[in-house]
């Protein structure tokens, strides 16, 4: 099952991968069941796939790249369908998955997720489908390399009272190091943040000379918002 869809591993599918040799001996092909889960993977698996979806400021977007979505554990798949078969089980079943999203229903992210318009600097969140709150952003400079990359991701986990910092130096101290209310990563060093240091907010130019190092730099008030709105694992949803 996927979602409400199914696919169905009947006898004229397990068939297919069914051979006699000269002497009239039933040969599996394994391979068969391999080339079997791999499509399937390849059909609804939307792992780095591209989205269209209703933005907060009511435009259809566009958004590709990003690690959130479906993506099915080939492997561990192709093992169980093997012996399911071998077994002469008869079930109904969700595939095993490396990675889950929200539904199977597009967008995959379902009705609660934070959305960051880089274009418009500008973030929404919702929750059960219904926008709480949104407010303009500064997002990463461009110019030194720290442009923010769209895609679809998730926050990895919430800290409060968090000091980021910038490379250390031969001294010992760091390169920078920004202290914050709210911290929630979701690619890799880049997360949302309150940033009280921030003067840019509302110009939808601001990151272009105030942007920051990648991250997105958020109002006190949208931060804490967003920060006790939501749990980690909640879709970040970056877009032009």
């Amino acid at each position: 099952t996927f979602g409400e869809t199914t696919e169905v591993v009947d006898g004229a599918v397990i068939a297919q991968w069914l051979t006699t040799d000269e002497s009239m001996n039933v040969i599996y092909n394994e391979g068969g069941v391999a080339k079997y889960v791999s499509d399937l993977a390849a059909k609804y698996d939307t792992y780095k796939t591209k989205r269209t979806f209703t933005s907060g400021n009511g435009n259809t977007v566009t958004v590709s790249g990003g690690n959130y979505g479906w993506r099915m554990d080939q492997k561990t798949e192709i093992e169980a369908l093997k012996a399911s078969i071998s077994n002469k089980e008869v079930i109904t079943k969700e595939p095993a998955y490396l990675q889950t999203a929200a539904t199977h229903n597009s967008p995959d992210w379902g009705g609660t997720y934070v959305e960051v318009d880089l274009t418009n600097q500008y973030v929404y969140l919702f929750v059960d489908g219904a926008l709480i709150k949104s407010a303009p952003c500064v997002t990463g400079k461009p110019s030194t390399g720290c442009a923010t990359p769209q895609g679809s991701y998730y926050i990895k986990f919430k800290s409060m009272n968090v000091t980021l910092r910038g490379p250390k130096q031969e001294d010992g101290t760091y390169e920078w190091e920004s202290p914050v209310t709210f911290w929630m990563p979701f690619n890799g060093s880049i997360g949302l943040h309150d940033a009280s240091w921030q003067y840019a907010f509302g110009d939808p130019n601001g990151y272009l000379y105030a942007g920051s190092k990648g991250c997105v730099n958020l109002q006190y008030a949208m931060a804490q918002t967003i920060y006790n709105s939501v749990p980690s694992g909640t879709p970040v949803i970056c877009h032009y």
